[in-house]
This record gives structure tokens, C-alpha cells and sequence, in this order.
């Protein structure tokens, strides 16, 4: 939770300086335009010009260039740092314990998936509101495979073990997934380590999440991470 909310902070003064950074360029833009229209009007009459209008003149070529340095310098620390904060939380995930962990459960229930696509339903009756407490119990539980000399409670803990797990890496993802659309975090050096990963997880939880809309009403949940996946299964990494 901690370096999500770390990532959320560079991200939101890397906006603000996008932001600021483009102001600038725009009023000097603007500056240039007004002065290269004052100067056009006389730019053909260059043999009659006096001292002063060739340093005018000479200071608006100056402005240009400066502008388009610091244009490009501006985009380049701006890339530069995006680039930086997609590397650093990529590595901060690798070295979250608890995300790993919560990857790892959420993975092997995707490949249960994968071989048998009725396992999808254990996890969409995890999250909509049930009938009736012990019908719900039955039915999850009916879903996994039995174990002779497994108890209930070790049950009960491995479906709450999956939800959780569920939620933290699905709700790690959007996140992502919100960042990279918005802009904020590098999409390429993103989906070059996890193109993949998105795809499975769409694949695998997209009938949950939708049974999630559909129950709390809200077409918005897990929207940018749908995106996402879509995008990136259209046009996938090539080798």
C-alpha cells in the first residue's frame, strides 16, 4: 500500500510538471509567433533594415531555437523520468512479498481456469451477494476439489485466501492500467514486462468482473485494465 501510494504521488508531480512545462513553451510559442508576424511584414525589405532591426531579428532566431531546445530538453526529462518511475515500480512489485504471493494463488486458480472454464464460476460466487449464507458455503466449497481429510475450516481459509488475493492483485493492476492510459507510466517498457500477465488475467477473470458490475451496478470497475488487456491482446509483443 505504501509504495502505491509512493507511485501516486510521482506520478502526480510528473503531471503537474507536464503541465507547467507545457505552459511555458506555449507562452514562448506564442511570443515567437507574434514577433515572426510583426517581422514578416518588412521580411522582404531586408536590404533596407537598420541596426536595431537586425538584432531584432537576430533575437527572434535566438527565441526559436531556444524554444525548440528547451521544448526538446523539456520532453526529454519528462520521458526520462516517466520511463524511471515505470522501471522503479516494476521492481518495487518484485521485491512485494505479498503481492508476489497473492500473483502466484491468483495464477494457478488461472490455469485451473484455463482446463476447466466451469472453475470460473467458484470466483464470481466469491464476490455476488448469495441466496442464503450455508447455500452459498455448499456451492463454493462443491466447487473445489475434495479432499477426504480436509476440513472445513482449511476450506473456508483457502476461499478466503484466493479472494483476497484476488482483489489485491486485480485492484494493483488497474492501477497500472490507469497509469499507463493516462499517460503517467511508460507504456512500452510496461508491456514488455507484462503483457502477458494482462492478458492472462483478463482472460481468465473477465467473467468475474462483469458478475461484479453487474452486481454492484457500475460499469467502471476494472475498466482500464479491460482496456488494456484488449489493447495489448490485438497487438501482442512480437518476438
Amino acid at each position: 500500500m505504501a509504495i502505491t501510494l509512493k507511485s501516486r504521488k510521482k506520478s502526480a508531480f510528473f503531471q503537474v510538471l507536464t503541465y507547467i512545462s507545457y505552459a511555458i513553451i506555449s507562452v514562448v510559442i506564442l511570443y515567437v509567433i507574434a514577433e515572426i508576424s510583426v517581422k514578416s511584414a518588412v521580411f522582404f525589405k531586408m536590404a533596407s533594415w537598420n541596426t536595431s532591426e537586425w538584432i531584432g531579428f537576430s533575437q527572434l532566431i535566438v527565441y526559436i531555437i531556444a524554444a525548440l531546445i528547451a521544448a526538446i530538453t523539456i520532453y526529454t526529462n519528462i520521458k526520462t523520468s516517466r520511463e524511471r518511475a515505470t522501471l522503479d515500480m516494476i521492481l518495487n512489485d518484485h521485491n512485494d512479498h505479498s503481492f508476489q504471493k497473492s500473483k502466484r494463488i491468483v495464477f494457478e486458480f488461472a490455469r485451473k481456469i484455463e482446463k476447466d472454464p466451469r472453475h470460473s464460476s467458484v470466483m464470481i460466487e466469491l464476490f455476488l451477494p448469495p441466496p442464503s449464507e450455508s447455500a452459498s458455503t455448499n456451492s463454493i466449497i462443491q466447487a473445489f476439489k475434495k479432499r477426504e481429510n480436509e476440513e472445513l475450516k482449511e476450506r473456508e481459509k483457502e476461499i478466503s485466501e484466493l479472494k483476497d488475493a484476488f482483489l489485491l492483485v486485480m485492484n494493483r493492476h488497474e492501477f497500472y492500467a490507469t497509469g499507463i492510459n493516462s499517460g503517467l507510466l511508460d507504456e512500452t517498457i510496461f508491456k514488455r514486462a507484462n503483457c502477458n500477465t494482462f492478458i492472462k488475467i483478463w482472460d481468465a477473470f473477465s467473467s468475474t468482473v462483469i458478475a461484479i458490475r453487474k452486481s454492484e451496478g457500475k460499469e467502471t470497475i476494472y475498466k482500464d485494465l479491460e482496456i488494456l488487456a484488449v489493447k495489448w491482446k490485438i497487438d501482442p509483443l512480437i518476438e
